[in-house]
C-alpha cells in the first residue's frame, strides 16, 4: 500500500495487523477454487476491527444491480455441535444494511434463534458503540473478491480436459497391470480345471496333453499402442498448462539455466492469470478502505481519509546472474536508488539506502595507509 499520507498508511497498517496476510491467502484460496472469496467485516467485543473469510458456499448474496456491486442482502448458513452426541444444528443468518436476524433451520422450516447477545434490542454482532450509541455500518458487512469478471473457479475451464488426462492415464496405467497376465487357449488339456493347470503351469513348469497330435497351448497378450497413448496425454498436459494458464516446466525448451526472457516467457499464462485476480481484488479493497475508514473515523474523529494505492507484488523465478550483470553495468547510466530497486537481493529499498549511506559516511583508510600489525 503507497499513500503520501504517511501517517493515514500507518494507521491503516495498524488496523489491518499481521494477521492480515494470511487473511489475503484465504480469500485468494476461495476466489481461485470457488469463483469469488467473501471476506466479513465485523468490530469485536473489545471494540477492535476484525475481518473473517467464511465458506464461499455458505453465502447467499442478493444484489441491487445487475453489476453486483451493490449487496442488498447477505444470507450465511451454517451448521453448529450440540451437546446432544452427534447432532448438528443448522443455523441462518439474513444480513441487512443496519440489522442481522439469526434463525434455525429445523425440519425445512426457520424459527428465531433468541440465544444471541442484545442489547436495547440490537444485534451485538452488527452493531457497535460510537459515543456510548449504538450504531451500524449502514451497509451490509461483507465483500466479494471475484476470481475473475464472470465469477467462475479456474477448475472451470479444465475440468473436460483435466478428466481426460485422468483417464488416459488410468488406461495406461492398467494397460501395464494387465499385461503381465497371459491369456492362455487350451487344446486337449488333460487336467481337470483351471486351477490345476495354473498349479502346474507355476510349480511344476509342465503340463499334460491329452491329444498330442492336435492338442497344445496357446498365450495371448493384449496389445496397446503406449506410444500413441502417451503421445495423448503429453499433448492433455500441454493443453492444461496453456488453457490453465499454468507454468510450463518442459526443461528441455528452456534449459537448465533459462535467461530472463524464456522466464518471462514461462511465467507469461499465469501473468495474464494474476492480471485479471488484481483488477478484481482491487475493487474488493477499495470496499475494504472504506470500512477501515469509517472504523477509523469512528476511534479517532480527526482522522482524515487519504488516497491510499494498492500494489500488488508478484514472485517470479528470475535469472539472478543476468540480473545482478545489469545491475552492474547500469551503474553510472541510471540513479543509484533504481539500480538498488531491480537487485535481486535487495528486500528493502529504504532500507538499504540508509545502509550504503551509513557505510559511505563511515568511509575506511586506504590500504596504503594501514599499518602491518593492523
Amino acid at each position: 500500500m503507497q499513500s503520501d499520507d504517511k501517517a493515514f498508511l500507518e494507521w491503516i497498517k495498524e488496523v489491518f495487523g499481521d494477521s492480515f496476510q494470511d487473511i489475503l491467502v484465504e480469500l485468494g484460496y476461495e476466489a481461485s477454487n470457488k469463483g469469488v472469496g467473501w471476506l466479513h467485516i465485523y468490530i469485536d467485543e473489545q471494540g477492535k476491527f476484525q475481518m473473517m473469510v467464511p465458506e464461499s458456499e455458505n453465502i447467499i448474496p442478493i444484489w441491487l444491480d445487475k453489476r453486483k456491486r451493490i449487496l442488498d442482502k447477505v444470507i450465511r448458513f451454517y451448521e453448529v455441535d450440540t451437546n446432544t452426541g452427534n447432532q448438528r444444528i443448522r443455523k441462518v443468518e439474513v444480513w441487512e444494511q443496519d440489522d442481522v436476524t439469526h434463525y434455525i433451520l429445523e425440519n425445512g422450516s426457520l424459527t428465531l434463534d433468541f440465544n444471541k447477545s442484545y442489547e436495547n434490542g440490537l444485534d451485538k454482532i452488527a452493531h457497535f458503540k460510537q459515543d456510548k450509541v449504538w450504531s451500524a455500518w449502514g451497509r451490509v458487512p461483507f465483500i466479494a473478491f471475484y476470481n475473475n469478471r464472470i465469477g467462475l473457479p479456474d477448475l472451470q475451464f479444465i475440468k473436460t480436459l483435466l478428466d481426460a488426462y485422468d483417464d488416459s492415464r488410468s488406461e495406461t496405467a492398467n494397460y501395464v497391470e494387465e499385461v503381465k497376465n497371459l491369456i492362455y487357449v487350451l487344446k486337449g488339456y488333460g487336467g481337470e480345471d483351471l486351477t490345476q493347470f495354473m498349479q502346474d503351469l507355476n510349480h511344476r513348469r509342465a503340463i499334460v496333453i491329452d491329444d498330442v497330435e492336435h492338442g497344445g497351448v496357446d498365450a495371448l497378450t493384449p496389445s496397446m499402442d503406449i506410444t500413441a497413448a502417451r503421445e495423448h496425454y503429453e499433448q492433455l498436459k500441454r493443453d492444461l498448462v496453456e488453457d490453465g494458464q499454468s507454468i510450463n516446466k518442459d526443461l528441455d525448451r528452456f534449459g537448465s539455466a533459462p535467461s530472463g526472457v524464456a522466464l518471462k516467457f514461462m511465467y507469461a499464462g499465469l501473468d495474464l492469470k494474476c492480471n485479471l485476480l488484481e483488477r478484481e481484488f482491487k475493487k474488493g479493497f477499495e470496499e475494504l478502505l472504506d470500512f477501515v475508514c469509517d472504523y477509523l473515523h469512528i476511534k479517532n474523529n480527526a482522522v482524515q481519509k487519504s488516497q491510499i494505492s494498492i500494489v500488488f507484488n508478484r514472485d517470479m523465478e528470475i535469472n539472478e546472474t543476468e540480473v545482478i550483470t545489469n545491475c552492474v553495468n547500469s551503474i553510472g547510466v541510471v540513479s543509484k536508488e533504481t539500480v538498488v530497486a531491480n537487485h535481486p537481493w535487495v528486500k528493502d529499498v529504504e532500507l538499504e539506502m540508509e545502509n550504503l549511506a551509513k557505510e559511505e559516511a563511515a568511509g575506511s583508510p586506504d590500504w596504503d595507509e594501514v599499518k602491518d600489525d593492523e
